[in-house]
């Protein structure tokens, strides 16, 4: 997959996908915002817009010799090439869904998570030994909740939260949705407090 980032480098698509590339291993060939070649993001991001808009593709102009000629046929672009594209591109929107700023709506102290039927029932260091970062157990999802209500300070991104623990962005979608839940939690929101609108 090829993104090519928008304009605007400070974009939040721009940001998602860097991160998807350094921290998760993503396999994604990022390229630079040019206008001297591309699609229809050229004109999104021309300065009367500025729209935070990238550019997704499997190929690249000037690097495949199909590009907009008799060359692209249907045995070069397959079904399941247009499908695995299509769920690519979900996955990344999904998390683009989940990233933004929370803000957590106790904030004074942590809260008795308890009384929340949010602290896990089996957790000892004997237990520990049994957690893997792929799966979401009760001691990663008691990691994710004291993270993301202790970072839910309207600053820092949920992008920010997961690189201090080193889990997937789409790990925390079941711990910010129960956070949600119980009412300890607020957002996504898209700006940070402070950032002009």
């Amino acid at each position: 997959m090829n993104y090519k980032k928008a304009r605007d480098n400070q974009a939040p698509l721009n940001e998602l996908v860097e991160y998807l590339v350094s921290h998760e291993k993503r396999d994604y060939n990022i390229r630079e915002f040019t206008p001297l070649y591309g699609s229809d993001e050229r004109q999104f991001c021309s300065p009367g817009f500025n729209l935070p808009i990238g550019q997704f593709s499997r190929m690249v102009y000037g690097q495949y010799q199909g590009y907009h000629n008799s060359l692209d046929t249907k045995e070069v672009m397959t079904i399941e090439a247009l499908l695995q594209s299509v769920d690519e591109i979900e996955a990344i929107l999904r998390l683009q869904e989940l990233n933004g700023v929370y803000v957590n709506l106790k904030p004074y102290g942590e809260p008795m998570l308890s009384q929340y039927d949010l602290y896990p029932d089996i957790n000892s260091p004997t237990s520990w030994k049994d957690t893997s970062k792929l799966v979401i157990d009760n001691r990663q999802m008691l990691n994710q909740i004291l993270m993301t209500l202790n970072y839910s300070d309207g600053e820092h991104t949920l992008i920010d939260i997961a690189r201090k623990q080193n889990y997937p962005l789409y790990h925390y979608e079941a711990s910010i949705n129960r956070l949600q839940e119980v009412g300890l939690l607020k957002g996504p929101i898209r700006e940070k407090r402070g950032s002009q609108a």
